[in-house]
Order: structure tokens, then C-alpha cells, then sequence
């Protein structure tokens, strides 16, 4: 309720919410033995929670600091009783209540009248924030969303450019290049893979084509003529279409990614998806920005590219003491590409790809720790990951919080390209936010760069000893 007595609503994860105390009662019987949780069996749930991932967490508070009660399977429903920031506090088994990650749930809310649906508590709006991309101050992805999907391309004949192949160790990848975006279909058989390509023409490569990769061998172009023709042919029916058959042999995991704006459509094959369980451990780590990129810029002039390389070294050096061989996608200030950076971790089969970055935002009031990871599920390629990542990202978090102590931002879910392009467990860290000038200060001293590399490189240790590679 507004101070004008007016009803409104409010983003859940934008306020802190304490609901009212329960009016008091008096009793003449001896006083009751404490309940065992704070959750009462006659208090009404909020909404239902449904799990996405394959085993989920049940903790006895809201953030990852607080020690693990349970654990829930995915599919299971649970009876939302109270949302936190990014949490929600959910009834058990037992009828007494834990906190579950919002992130890792699909939430709907109990049907209230009122003039808009709540949003969903595992996918809190949040202003854009500096990108995780080329431009230094481009809008990034929604916090915990799924990426928007393309806006269906209007149906043009187009053409198919090229066709190259990136062999990195046990991953491949392949880019298709277009004229201009379609609508394309892939799909698995059981001794590789098709794309089909609607309204394009294949331009001269027809035929057969041999891969250098270990997962598929050989790829065939065809054009199939219009399934329609004359006056009332329309859309797609009415233009050629164009299909890539690829041959595979062994074991082989598919993801299809869409880049430059549909103009290019990459398909990411892995021939194992299997960790190794033996061998020197590989980590990447991947000093966000850098060169021309300068990154977020503070409101006393620092570059989160001198922030972020002093970090990832001392990381890099301590893992190195601890027996980890590390590899650098920059040491020096050095621009990057995104791909290229994923590259240098497919290219040498590492065991993890962790990228270093300092949060920023037009709100210079926002500040916190938070850590990306991403996994769809309609790529099986990192579909597969989902609970490594999911983890890597967890440890990660829980060490910089205890290190740093600042506000818990929570361990999210984005569509960024170095988490999407890397074919082993990756996150992507956000240490505090540079455009808050108290975090801006902490961020420039070396002994709070010291202590947040030493935060990371245990949460990347923790990770490797649960993931038994330690």
C-alpha cells in the first residue's frame, strides 16, 4: 500500500520483505517446546515451485552460505511459502520449511487478483549492466533468463556462404555463414547430424566436404527445389532449401548456437563428454576485456580491465602451487575476441574456463558479488554440464562472499558468449560492482584484488575436490 493509500505491486527481489508478527496469544498450559522450523503446517503457500535441475539444494536459510538441510530431485513440486531476493523459502517433507535458489526452479505464483501477473522469483529484471561482450557499455542479457529468441526471420531467399571447421582437440566446431537469417532445423540421427535451412540457396556447394575433426568426418550439401511453385506459393514453401548432412562416428554431443544475428549458425561437437578423471588438471582463466575494451568504468575513471588482469593472475599462481596447470587467454592488455577466448580453453580439452569481470550498472547505488553460469536445455552439449557448472559457479560464490563480505548478489543463469562457446564447466565471475564508488575504492586496492583471486581460486580448488579431480 502507497503512502496515498493506493495499491500497487512491487518486484519481490528489488525489496527486502518481513512479513507482520503474528499476533500474540496467552495460554495457561506449560510453554510448547520450540517447533523445529519456523513454518507452520497452516500457513498458505505463496505459489508452486517446480526443479530444474537434476538434484537441488535444500538449505536452512536464503544464500549459499547456509549449510545444506536436504536435497530434492528435478520434477519435484514444492509449496512456495516466501520469496527472498533471489530465494524462495519453500515447505519440506517434513512440513517444516528451507530456502531453495530461485535460479533453479520454474515458480508460478498462487492466481491473486490484481492488475499484473507476478514475475517469475528465478528470473529477477535487473537494469542492464555492462556487457560481458565487445562494447564496453552494451546492454547484456537478463539476469536468470533464457535468452530472447530471435524474431522469426520474414521468409527471403537467401544464400549459403561459407562452411568452416575449428577442430579443438576433442570438440569441433562448424560455422555455417548465410546471406541474411532463416528459419533452420537440426536434428540428430544415430550416425550424425542434419541441418536443414530453409528459403537458401546452396550456391555452389553441393557435394560432399571431409572434416578434420575426430567426431564428424564428413559433411554433404544438398539443395531441395520449392515444395510449392506458382501464383499462391508462399513463405518458405516457395523458396529453395538447402541441408547439411554430417556423418560422426563414436559418441557425439550436438549444440547448435545462432550468432550475428542468425547469420551464422554454429554447431559445437564434442565427442565425449566425460571429464577425465585422470592427468594434471587444465584450468583457463580468462581476464575480462582488455586493449581497446576497456570494460565498465568507474565514477573515478578506473577500467575494470586493470582490475580483472591483476586478479586472474594471482588466481593463476596460486593454482599453480597447488599442482593445477593454467593457461591464460591474456596476460598482458590484450584484446580478446569472445570466441577467441573460448577457443584457447577448447583447443587445449580444459578441465574449467573461468572468466574474471567487476559488475557495473547506471544505478552506481547496486553492489554485490554474483557468478554466471550457463547450461540450456536445448543444447545437450551443456545441457549435459548443468550440475558441474551449476557448482563451479556455487563454489565460487560462497568463497568470494566469505572473502569479501559484501551483498550476496546471488549465482545467476546468463546467455554469455564465453559460458555458451566453451565446452567444459565455466562461470563467469562479477567480483563487486566498479560503478559503486565504495566498491570502485575496494576494487583498487591491491590487497582486496589479493583477497578476491585467493576467494576464487579456493572456490575453483572446492570444486575440483567435490568434481574428484583434487
Amino acid at each position: 500500500k502507497t503512502a496515498g493509500g493506493l495499491t500497487a505491486w512491487a518486484a519481490a527481489w528489488l525489496v527486502s520483505y518481513s512479513p507482520a508478527a503474528a499476533p500474540a496469544t496467552t495460554s495457561t498450559s506449560a510453554p510448547a517446546a520450540a517447533p523445529a522450523a519456523p513454518v507452520t503446517p497452516s500457513r498458505a503457500p505463496i505459489g508452486q515451485a517446480v526443479v530444474k535441475s537434476s538434484q537441488l539444494n535444500l538449505r536452512s536459510g536464503p544464500g549459499t552460505t547456509y549449510p545444506t538441510v536436504g536435497q530434492v530431485a528435478a520434477g519435484t513440486s514444492l509449496a512456495v511459502l516466501a520469496v527472498k531476493g533471489d530465494w524462495l523459502e519453500v515447505r519440506s517433507a517434513s512440513g517444516g520449511s528451507a530456502w531453495v535458489a530461485g535460479w533453479l526452479v520454474s515458480y508460478v505464483p498462487a492466481s491473486i487478483p490484481g492488475p499484473a501477473a507476478s514475475p517469475s522469483a528465478g528470473a529477477p529484471a535487473a537494469e542492464p549492466e555492462p556487457s560481458r561482450g565487445e562494447s564496453p557499455r552494451a546492454e547484456e542479457p537478463q539476469p536468470d533468463q533464457e535468452p530472447a529468441q530471435l524474431p522469426a526471420p520474414v521468409p527471403v531467399e537467401g544464400r549459403l556462404l561459407d562452411i568452416a571447421e575449428i577442430v579443438a582437440g576433442n570438440v569441433q566446431v562448424i560455422t555455417v555463414k548465410l546471406s541474411g537469417a532463416t528459419e533452420y532445423q537440426g536434428s540428430e540421427r544415430p550416425d550424425g547430424y542434419t541441418l536443414l535451412l530453409k528459403g537458401i540457396r546452396s550456391s555452389g556447394f553441393e557435394g560432399q566436404m571431409s572434416l578434420n575433426g575426430l567426431g564428424a568426418t564428413r559433411i554433404e550439401v544438398s539443395q531441395q527445389e520449392p515444395e510449392a511453385s506458382g501464383e499462391g506459393a508462399t513463405g518458405y514453401a516457395a523458396l529453395p532449401s538447402t541441408t547439411l548432412s554430417l556423418d560422426a562416428q563414436g559418441r557425439c554431443v550436438y549444440g547448435l548456437v545462432p550468432a550475428d544475428g542468425g547469420k551464422q549458425l554454429k554447431l559445437f561437437i564434442k565427442t565425449d563428454i566425460g571429464a577425465r578423471t585422470s592427468g594434471r588438471v587444465r584450468v583457463v582463466l580468462d581476464a575480462g576485456h582488455g586493449g581497446k575494451d576497456t570494460g565498465a568504468i568507474g565514477p573515478s575513471g578506473v577500467y575494470e580491465k586493470d582490475i580483472n588482469l591483476p586478479i586472474t593472475l594471482e588466481v593463476g599462481r596460486i593454482l599453480e602451487g597447488e599442482g593445477v596447470e593454467v593457461t591464460y587467454t591474456r596476460s598482458d592488455d590484450t584484446y580478446l575476441t569472445l570466441s577467441e577466448r573460448s577457443q584457447v580453453a577448447n583447443a587445449i580439452a580444459a578441465d574449467v574456463f573461468v572468466s574474471v569481470h567487476c559488475n557495473g550498472s547506471t544505478d552506481r547505488s547496486k553492489e554485490g558479488t554474483s557468478v554466471y553460469w550457463y547450461a540450456p536445455a536445448d543444447n545437450a552439449l551443456l545441457a549435459a554440464q548443468e550440475f558441474d557448472r551449476c557448482k563451479l559457479a556455487g563454489f565460487i560464490q560462497e568463497a568470494l562472499l566469505q572473502a569479501l563480505g559484501r551483498t550476496d548478489k546471488g549465482v545467476r543463469t546468463a546467455n554469455f558468449a564465453v559460458l555458451r562457446e566453451t565446452t567444459m564447466p565455466s562461470a563467469l565471475v562479477e567480483t563487486l560492482f566498479l560503478s559503486h564508488p565504495l566498491e570502485e575504492q575496494l576494487l583498487a586496492m591491491p590487497e582486496t584484488q589479493s583477497t578476491a583471486a585467493a576467494a576464487i581460486a579456493r572456490g575453483i580448488l572446492d570444486y575440483l575436490r567435490w568434481a574428484g579431480r583434487k
